[in-house]
């Protein structure tokens, strides 16, 4: 947990950092997986209850606390796991090619198949750990309900 905190302080600094060198536009891409990573450390770590303003929101998640919590616990790690493939390939793309707006633009544009791509795995992980009514499935109880 410690190294997750660290590593979302690291990621603020930076974005302060883009809040002075706005001129760079290698920051611009940097921006989304950025975002993503330090809003999936906020996902995967802060327990909150079904509320409509912060969190992973659709109907099966939104079922009971259980739900809630793992809705949220896997779309934050993907979106962690996902974030730093997704910069280091961003960046690298923006180095090999001469960069201008146009091919920022379109980054950015590329970087939201991620951030969207999150929705379509939680719901297959959803409906694989729960029924409809939000209950575990037997093969995926935890260990303080067996």
């Amino acid at each position: 947990m410690t190294k997750i905190i660290l590593s979302a302080v690291g990621i603020v600094a930076v974005l302060c950092g883009l809040i002075l060198n706005l001129h760079n536009i290698y920051y611009l891409v940097f921006i989304t997986p950025a975002i993503m990573f330090l809003s999936g450390c906020i996902m995967y770590e802060v327990r909150t209850f079904p509320n409509c303003v912060f969190g992973y929101k659709t109907g099966i998640s939104m079922r009971n606390q259980d739900t809630w919590d793992f809705a949220n616990r896997y779309s934050g790690m993907l979106w962690m796991k996902w974030s730093v493939p997704l910069l280091i390939v961003s960046e690298l793309i923006m180095f090999l090619l001469k960069p201008s707006p146009a091919i920022a633009e379109g980054m950015i544009l590329i970087q939201l198949i991620p951030v969207l791509a999150v929705i379509p795995f939680t719901e297959k992980a959803l409906d694989k750990t729960f029924d409809r009514q939000g209950n575990r499935r037997e093969e995926y109880k935890t260990e303080e309900e067996l």
